[in-house]
């Protein structure tokens, strides 16, 4: 090579570094970014053909293009690249690029053996020599940059030295451009997060307060039902009554799950052992349309959760994936252990990423979501159902049990790519059975309970809500007495605390809660038994959202025959 050829490609290279460099400060994404730096590679320093790509982290370490320029005529169709060694298209020039850190320069395609397959597209296309840059910035790679020249030797070593520098410079753009993303992404994660923790307030709020009047409106049912002749007229009407209350107590169940103020009752549990119980329940529910795939871990997945709750979560997604497939499709389920440092896929989420985990994979092949529905898909009420077909609650539940349970929902969705959905649970290492909780919501209690001739102190500031568990307690037998908020409570228990055998009390009243309130009367009063009742349990009530496991709890609404059930239980020790 002569002194003039030297120069010239000497001076090509500062050229493209020079309008380069401009181009890498005003970028704003990285595709653009590639995308222009390659066009001046081609039409600013003469070079043959200019293409980029980023590595991918799947198993193939596929090398993905995303910006070209010059006379590609279909090359990069030709030919798939991969950075992996033990492959044969990870070890051409890109791919050894990419693995060393380091420039790697073909000074004649047509002898030199690093690029076997791809020698007879690249010659046919003019390409006589290359040079693959790769793009990285310390230990993080991000890709490859290739040029290719159109006469062989096309690459002095005061050439390849500016390109490496270029390269180099690429390398710090992507990363600040990546920096932002994230920032950016922080930011609307933060933005996100508080709109669902304001939505959670006014939703659980609401279901609260929901929740007293339909205590009034399914318990006055029941009496009514249990007072009329099976042959009344007005039973059908009071039947209807009581049921479309049942179906408003459902949703308001749901609401408290989305604003995690519902009651949990946490107990490790074997994820594989749930899904094991419930494949049968499941096969049915989706129906044989479907393909139905369980992997399950080799090992224990051992969570810390509410076994009731896991179960909603799945039979809810579950449901939601057999209604994204109407002409069929596949619905799989995993379970994984996933721990810290190990190379596990799908990787910890950044807010448990020091906290084993068990791992809950459901993936669909139905229809996916747009952006613009993934956007809203946890927001309640938010539904792409027909009007009438569902209530929008379902995802919004699963988050706020998941959530509640101290674990983290990652989801995916695409059009015609299905959904998955990534459900994190906080491991927890002590064996433990899997057993449905007792208490309400789970088996209907007997049609008769018999009542009793203890004295009773029923306590809620709900007007109609103490005068209904007050009706029904004294026609059951017991005497009982009644406050309107805590401290008419504690006067009426320093006038006859030595006669009240138990305190029926709500938990969320104004100037004390009900757990102040007993805890208060039990330490005068030690033969007193407790029952809370309330709409919700809120972080008023106790920390990390986890009643007491010796506490007695009935949650709003509550059938009367449930309401006498307990205090029986409880009078009887």
């Amino acid at each position: 090579m002569d002194i003039d050829q030297k120069n010239r490609q000497l001076n090509r290279a500062l050229l493209v570094t020079r309008k380069c460099t401009k181009t890498i400060v005003a970028a704003e994404r990285e595709s653009d970014l590639l995308q222009r730096v390659c066009d001046i590679i081609v039409s600013e320093g003469g070079y043959r053909f200019a293409w980029a790509g980023f590595v991918e982290h799947d198993e193939a370490r596929t090398v993905r293009p995303v910006a070209a320029s010059g006379h590609a005529d279909g090359y990069l169709e030709t030919v798939r690249l991969s950075w992996s060694e033990g492959q044969e298209r990870g070890r051409g020039p890109g791919g050894m690029a990419v693995r060393s850190g380091k420039p790697v320069i073909v000074r004649d395609i047509r002898t030199d053996t690093l690029v076997g397959p791809w020698r007879d597209e690249a010659l046919r296309r003019g390409y006589e020599s290359l040079i693959a840059l790769p793009l990285s910035s310390g230990v993080e790679k991000y890709g490859v940059l290739v040029i290719y020249a159109a006469d062989p030797d096309g690459f002095d070593a005061g050439e390849a030295k500016l390109l490496e520098e270029l390269a180099g410079e690429i390398a710090h753009g992507i990363r600040a451009l990546r920096g932002n993303d994230e920032r950016d992404r922080l930011e609307e994660q933060l933005a996100q997060s508080q709109k669902m923790e304001a939505v959670g307030r006014l939703a659980g709020g609401i279901a609260h307060d929901f929740n007293n009047l339909l205590t009034s409106i399914n318990g006055y049912a029941a009496l009514l039902l249990r007072d009329l002749r099976v042959d009344d007229p007005l039973r059908a009407h009071a039947q209807e009554i009581s049921q479309s209350g049942e179906r408003a107590a459902s949703l308001t169940r749901q609401l408290l799950a989305f604003s995690r103020k519902q009651m949990l009752r946490p107990q490790s549990i074997d994820l594989n052992a749930v899904l094991e119980r419930m494949s049968g329940t499941l096969q049915r529910l989706i129906g044989d349309e479907i393909d139905f795939v369980v992997r399950l871990a080799p090992e224990p997945v051992r969570i810390l959760a509410d076994p009731a709750q896991v179960e909603q979560v799945v039979i809810t997604l579950a449901a939601n994936a057999r209604d994204s497939m109407p002409r069929g499709g596949r619905l799989s389920i995993a379970t994984l252990n996933a721990r810290p440092g190990e190379d596990t896929f799908p990787a910890l989420p950044s807010e448990l990423d020091s906290t084993p985990s068990g791992l809950l994979v459901i993936s669909d092949t139905g229809d996916g979501m747009t952006e613009e529905t993934l956007s809203h898909a946890f927001e309640p009420f938010f539904t792409t159902k027909e009007t009438g077909e569902g209530t929008g609650l379902g995802l919004a539940t699963v988050y706020g049990i998941v959530r509640q349970s101290g674990g983290v929902v990652r989801i995916d969705s695409a059009p015609g790519r299905g959904t998955t959905l990534e459900l994190f649970f906080p491991a927890c290492g002590e064996p433990g059975g899997y057993a449905r909780p007792a208490g309400p919501g789970g088996d209907s209690p007997p049609a008769a309970v018999s009542g009793g001739a203890e004295t009773i102190l029923v306590v809620d500031d709900s007007e109609t809500v103490r005068g209904l568990v007050c009706e029904i307690l004294t026609q059951a037998g017991y005497t009982v007495v009644n406050a309107g908020d805590p401290e008419e409570a504690m006067a009426t228990c320093e006038h006859c605390g030595h006669s009240v055998d138990l305190l029926v009390t709500d938990i969320i009243m104004p100037g004390m809660t009900g757990i102040e309130l007993g805890a208060r009367l039990s330490k005068s009063f030690p033969r007193m038994k407790v029952i809370y009742i309330s709409g919700y349990t809120g972080d008023a009530i106790i920390e990390d959202g986890f009643l007491d496991e010796s506490s007695i709890f009935l949650q709003k609404p509550f059938a009367p025959d449930m309401l006498l059930l307990t205090v029986r239980k409880v009078l009887d020790g």
